[in-house]
């Protein structure tokens, strides 16, 4: 325990420090853990001395998360950690508090890599929890814990899972998209490198060397970049776009490809394109959040008799660049003739205290029962705050949302880069 918490410091303060030079900041801890303290110290003296501080927090912070969380670690072990002795417990506690004191939805969950130390302990005290049961019959807690292992995957396994009741197949299977990059990275001439984003940097192509794009303030020195440019106005892109050193070859479905030394004079008209088509908003990320209703398929459903009115989706607190912004909302309700108030669209910043844009959807609104149409709203950014784009369920019929569309149409390369490299100008 001494050793880790002197590894720990160390990384902390000295080793993470001296790579990254003077710019180094703890900007994870300050978006996760801020609510602690202002920096380290403060965070381990709130954890010290006001415990009951911290632990309504761990409770008012995505708390279905954390016990679906905890039951996924403890549930496909039969319960055996709680068997072992208690040091296994605290153990297993830093690694858990890191988890469950975060403010961010992923590292509260365990789809990340965040959970990964929490593991070892879990396994371990779970063998030394078996020890304890005085049986010799091994095959009965060997068929316990199969038991109890099938049962949490049914019900608290993810789409992913085959054990899982809402197991989805086509998550195995590759999307046209990712087969029109798979193509598209073949045709790039052999012993080429080439910077790549998720999950595009995940093919493995031979005769390609592939490296992972990080979406950097610099151009990374590789023959081409294919990059996801649903975020167009990421600061790497626009300035690899704005800077010229790369030229755009193609212009796909999500996702560009640019050459080193590539003529770059369609740099401009493919960002003004990118910009008019706009960004999805996925409503499933770990950003998009929902106070009711549960996932269906491809869309987030409230019903009219068993969910509360709440917000059905709203997130995902990010900073935007200034300027005249179009948002759509794709919306369905199983009832068209009601003249009541089914829904309410807004964009807000400073956590709803500024509204920027909202509209009242009735049911009288739609052409059809069960069928999509889209909602829009515009609204003018000054580009401060971060922007939040909201639906309110009412309660009064049946409503899905299933998806969110971004767009900035009068915004040009030049402007992008000005706003997001003001600091090097000056």
């Amino acid at each position: 325990m001494i050793i880790s918490i002197l590894w720990g410091l160390s990384a902390i303060k000295i080793i993470q420090p001296y790579f990254k030079g003077s710019t180094f900041t703890y900007s994870y801890f300050e978006s996760r853990y801020s609510y602690l303290g202002s920096d380290l110290s403060g965070a381990l003296k709130t954890l010290f001395f006001r415990p009951l501080y911290v632990l309504r927090m761990i409770f008012a912070r995505h708390p279905f998360v954390k016990l679906k969380s905890l039951g996924c670690l403890v549930i496909p072990v039969a319960f055996l950690p709680f068997l072992a002795a208690p040091q296994f417990i605290l153990l297993a506690l830093p690694p858990l508090l890191e988890m469950f004191l975060s403010s961010s939805k992923i590292i509260n969950g365990l789809l990340g890599h965040y959970s990964a130390f929490v593991y070892p302990f879990v396994f371990v005290s779970a063998i030394y929890g078996a020890v304890k049961i005085k049986c010799k019959k091994v095959w009965i807690i060997g068929g316990g814990i199969l038991l109890s292992g099938i049962i949490s995957a049914y019900y608290l396994g993810s789409d992913t899972h085959p054990l899982a009741r809402n197991f989805n197949f086509s998550k195995y299977q590759s999307s046209k998209n990712a087969q029109r990059v798979h193509t598209l990275i073949k045709s790039i001439p052999g012993g080429s490198s080439i910077s790549a984003s998720k999950p595009y940097a995940l093919y493995l192509i031979p005769g390609h060397q592939m490296v992972m794009w990080k979406g950097t303030n610099f151009s990374p020195e590789t023959d081409y970049l294919l990059i996801d440019h649903r975020d167009y106005y990421s600061p790497g892109l626009v300035r690899v776009l704005y800077e010229g050193k790369y030229g755009v070859r193609v212009l796909g479905d999500g996702y560009i490809l640019l050459e080193k030394s590539h003529s770059a004079e369609k740099n401009e008209e493919v960002f003004k394109e990118m910009c008019k088509k706009g960004i999805n908003l996925d409503i499933f990320s770990h950003r998009m959040w929902s106070g009711t209703g549960k996932r269906a398929g491809n869309a987030w459903v409230a019903k009219r008799a068993k969910d509360k009115a709440a917000h059905l989706v709203y997130g995902p607190y990010l900073e935007y660049l200034k300027g005249e912004y179009q948002v759509n909302y794709r919306l369905k309700t199983n009832d068209n003739t009601s003249s009541e108030v089914i829904a309410e669209i807004d964009i807000c910043k400073d956590h709803g205290r500024t509204i920027l844009g909202r509209k009242e959807i009735k049911g009288t609104d739609f052409k059809r029962a069960s069928e999509y149409k889209t909602f829009s709203l515009s609204f003018l950014h000054s580009g401060q705050g971060n922007l939040e784009f909201r639906v309110f369920f009412t309660g009064e019929a049946d409503l899905w949302i299933e998806r969110i569309d971004l767009s900035h149409s009068d915004l040009t390369l030049k402007e992008a880069y000005s706003q997001l490299f003001e600091d090097e100008q000056e």
